[in-house]
C-alpha cells in the first residue's frame, strides 16, 4: 500500500494511505516535505479555508486547480493574487505579467472591482509616487493649519 507522509516542522508525524487522500489541502506530501520541494498531495483538512488565504503583504490568495484558463497567472505554489483574478476574470483573459492591478484606495485586501485598476508598470509607479506626494502635502497642510490657530 503506497503512503503519504504527513510533515509538521520537518518532523515526519504519520502515514496516511493515499486512497484515502480526496484532492483537497495542505501538508501531506510524498517523500519529503513541502519545504524540501516534495510531491505535495492535499487531503480533507481542518485547516482548509477553502483555498483563500493572506500573504504577509496582506493580499488575499486564491487556490487554483490546473483545469482553471487563468491557472498560467498562478504563483509557484498554484495560488494566483485575488485582485488579479477578478480583474482578469471581468476583463475574460489572463493578464500579461507587465500589467499591474492598483488598489484605488490602498487597502490590498479590499478587491471590489470599483477599487481595482489595471495599468502598465510604469503607469502604476507614477501613479503611486503622485499618490504618496498628495497624502503627504495633505498631511504638511493639516499641521500648518494647526499652527495657525
Amino acid at each position: 500500500m503506497l503512503l503519504a507522509h504527513k510533515f509538521k516542522k520537518d518532523k515526519k508525524i504519520g502515514e496516511i494511505p493515499i486512497d484515502c487522500l480526496s484532492l483537497r489541502t495542505s501538508n501531506i506530501v510524498i517523500g519529503k516535505s513541502e519545504d524540501n520541494f516534495g510531491t505535495v498531495e492535499q487531503w480533507d483538512s481542518r485547516r482548509w479555508k477553502g483555498g483563500r488565504t493572506k500573504d504577509t503583504a496582506g493580499y488575499i490568495l486564491n487556490y487554483i486547480e490546473p483545469t482553471d484558463p487563468y491557472y498560467s497567472m498562478r504563483n509557484r505554489k498554484t495560488y494566483i493574487l485575488e485582485h488579479r483574478l477578478i480583474i482578469a476574470k471581468h476583463l475574460g483573459r489572463c493578464l500579461e505579467s507587465w500589467e499591474v492591478v492598483h488598489h484605488k484606495n490602498h487597502i490590498r485586501d479590499d478587491n471590489r472591482i470599483k477599487n481595482l485598476e489595471l495599468c502598465k508598470v510604469s503607469e502604476h509607479q507614477a501613479i503611486t509616487v503622485l499618490e504618496t506626494e498628495n497624502r503627504r502635502l495633505r498631511e504638511e497642510i493639516e499641521k500648518l493649519k494647526e499652527q495657525v490657530k
